[in-house]
Formats: C-alpha cells, sequence, structure tokens
C-alpha cells in the first residue's frame, strides 16, 4: 500500500497530521468527484484503518492540531460586514 503525504504539510505539521490531513484531501475530493457532498464521515477507529501506521491517539492528536492551527471560519475578513449572529 502506498501513502501521499505533501512534502510542505508534513513540514508544517508533522508527519501524522500531514497523514491524516492527505486522508482527509483524498476522500473530500474522491466524494466531490463522484457528485457527493464534499465531506469526509469516518471515525478516528475508521481512519486508523486506512492510516495504520498510526493509533488512534495520533489521530486525534493530528485532529487537534489541525483544528487549532486551521484559520477560524468565523473570523471577519473585513470589519465593515456583520459577522455570525451568536
Amino acid at each position: 500500500m502506498r501513502f501521499w503525504i505533501d512534502g510542505d504539510d508534513a513540514q508544517r505539521y508533522g508527519l501524522p497530521a500531514a497523514a491524516v490531513l492527505a486522508h482527509l484531501k483524498y476522500w473530500i475530493e474522491r466524494n466531490t468527484h463522484a457528485g457527493e457532498e464534499p465531506c469526509m464521515t469516518q471515525s478516528m477507529k475508521q481512519m486508523g484503518e486506512y492510516l495504520p501506521f498510526l493509533t488512534v491517539p495520533q489521530i486525534k492528536g493530528a485532529l487537534k492540531k489541525l483544528e487549532e492551527l486551521a484559520p477560524s471560519t468565523d473570523r471577519r475578513t473585513d470589519s465593515t460586514e456583520p459577522g455570525p449572529i451568536a
């Protein structure tokens, strides 16, 4: 089995997070090309079956790291536009 991990992502986030990110990108792209919603609905345990070199705690840590480093979708980019209703 071959795994493709972006070298820039590995340097930026570390190998476990880069592997999880590559996995997420693959499934989102696959579903989009199949005409489905661009989403991924696997549990961490199921992800571990596709990423056998990572444990569930490593996957959980990688997801947390990616979430913390991701730009917030709640941030406003233009101060003249109203923000989300809380």
